[in-house]
């Protein structure tokens, strides 16, 4: 189970950037970071809903360099 706090968020079906980030390149490495690990089913979001089914999917195909350009 992960809790990213801000860097995570979930909207329209997939999973972004969340949108309290200063730091861009930090906080997208950070993800990036997130995305890679193996075991997790389950991430609490603090800005849209929990992802509980395909979460390491979702966090794999996410695309944070494109989120709140």
């Amino acid at each position: 189970m992960l809790f990213p706090g801000d860097l995570i968020g979930t909207g329209d079906g997939r999973v972004v950037l969340g949108p309290f980030t200063v730091e861009r390149e930090e906080a997208e490495a950070s993800f990036r970071r997130l995305a890679a690990l193996d075991d997790v089913d389950t991430v609490c979001v603090p800005h849209g809903d929990p992802l509980v089914d395909g979460a390491r999917a979702a966090l794999a195909t996410a695309t944070p360099e494109r989120d709140w350009r």
